[in-house]
């Protein structure tokens, strides 16, 4: 699980000093990517159903969190939700994430099939070592 601050921003709001649903949408989403990133190497949405209660105003400081619900495969279900500093639910999701395949990576090029390889050994410098 995680959980971490955000403030409603002036350039997030609506003209009335409310936050637009497009950011509350993206809270939601963002948090389900990064409660599974440790499982996966890159992962894009496959779906997303929401619920909003309320819109933070400018100023004020929500609390996103997200947490797994379960894995399969590259599939993996989330979900996520944005409380105000009382406490009290602003909104909720579940989402699918899923992982991508390690072939979509080297059709993007060198520099994105990079992110979805295991990261070169290190030579010299700091090693992680086991045992004595």
């Amino acid at each position: 699980m995680l959980a971490a601050p955000w403030i409603a921003v002036a350039s997030l709001c609506e003209v009335d000093g409310r936050l637009d649903t497009e950011y509350l949408w993206a809270g939601l989403d963002c948090a389900g990517y990064f409660v599974i990133e440790d499982r996966v190497a890159l992962a894009t949405l496959g779906r997303m159903t929401a619920r909003i209660d309320a819109h933070p105003r400018v100023g004020d400081t929500v609390i996103v969190s997200g947490w797994p619900i379960a894995s399969e495969g590259r599939k993996h279900k989330v979900g996520t939700a944005i409380h105000d500093v009382d406490g009290r639910l602003i909104a909720s999701a579940a989402g699918l994430g899923l992982r991508w395949r390690s072939e979509g990576f080297r059709s993007m090029g060198p520099e994105v099939a990079r992110i979805g390889s295991k990261p070169p050994q290190q030579k010299g410098g700091d090693h992680q070592h086991s045992g004595g």
